[in-house]
């Protein structure tokens, strides 16, 4: 819509050219940022799944804690694969400044005329950056996601392993290892797993671990709020976690997910590269320690101290 956005406005079809580009921005806002499902009629319907299990306490259910990884990957980024991060993000930054151009371009008035030809100009040169734009996503290539998340399954699963390896089950808190389908399609595993059980898991304090590409061990981090900052996790949760990383000698940060801080800006992230020989095992056993310690420490305290 941004390609023919721009041949419209070249030709003096401005009006039209506006509704394209505020339809653009829209949808970016509405799909990217908020996660909603406005584009869903657009794209052919297919079933994806949950995979969910439930160690039951001793007694009565008082607490309980979810460990949940993605188990679906996704298809290539041909533009990390052979770019990396930089590549991506003057991409993704190109797209944004066609957008406001675009539409800062329609407060120009008739006297500034010969500014607005320019600009016509000027637009065109972005075609190519949006007709390249069109190849993001090499759907020929689903890559095999052994970081991204493999790791987060196996150690969400490995958490109700060594608890049932070593015959420990917690007398009040009840432990769930959830495994999400569809993460790469806008969360969508995640969402039907909170709507089908919102009212069955409401009724005791519930804590949810999100456990995400265990890769890079210098780069371990606790992320306080999510990449558009529309959701920011609750701070006592947080602090568990972060307690558990420090009974386990492990000082991890607070962060926030942005491209080119974080494993975004690896170039084996979301391509042909995220293999099994790939794995960090030092890493993988890290974050298992703390995924343990949060669960044993929440059983002992709960969020509420």
């Amino acid at each position: 819509m941004m390609i023919a956005a721009i041949v419209l406005f070249f030709f003096g079809m401005s009006v039209i050219s506006l509704v394209l580009s505020a339809l653009s921005l829209i949808f970016a806002i509405v799909e990217f940022l908020l996660y909603k499902k406005m584009l869903d009629p657009f794209f052919p319907k297919k079933t994806s799944h949950n995979v969910v299990a439930v160690r039951k306490p001793k007694g009565e259910v008082k607490r309980r804690i979810i460990f949940s990884g993605h188990s679906d990957s996704a298809n290539e980024w041909r533009f990390t694969y052979y770019g990396g991060s930089k590549l991506l993000v003057g991409i993704l930054l190109g797209l944004v400044l066609n957008i406001w151009a675009i539409a800062a371009g329609h407060g120009f008035s008739i006297a500034e005329d010969g500014a607005l030809n320019i600009l016509r100009y000027v637009f065109l040169a972005w075609i190519p950056i949006l007709f390249v734009a069109l190849f993001f996503e090499n759907k020929k290539r689903p890559v095999m996601g052994a970081n991204d998340n493999l790791t987060g399954c196996f150690i969400s699963m490995a958490v109700v392993k060594y608890m049932q390896h070593h015959d420990i089950r917690f007398e009040n808190t009840e432990v769930w290892v959830v495994l999400t389908g569809s993460e790469e399609a806008g969360l969508r595993g995640a969402k039907a797993f909170c709507k089908a059980h919102k009212d069955e898991l409401g009724d005791v304090e519930t804590v949810f671990v999100g456990l995400d590409t265990i890769r890079d061990y210098d780069f371990m981090a606790i992320y306080s709020r999510d990449l558009t900052g529309t959701v920011k996790n609750d701070e006592s949760a947080c602090a568990l976690v972060k307690e558990a990383a420090k009974q386990n000698g492990l000082d991890m940060p607070y962060k926030s997910v942005f491209f080119g801080a974080t494993d975004a800006a690896a170039r084996y992230y979301h391509t042909r590269l995220d293999t099994a020989d790939n794995l960090d095992i030092k890493t993988i056993e890290a974050v298992l320690g703390v995924a343990l310690e949060t669960a044993f420490l929440f059983d002992e305290k709960g969020l509420s101290n």
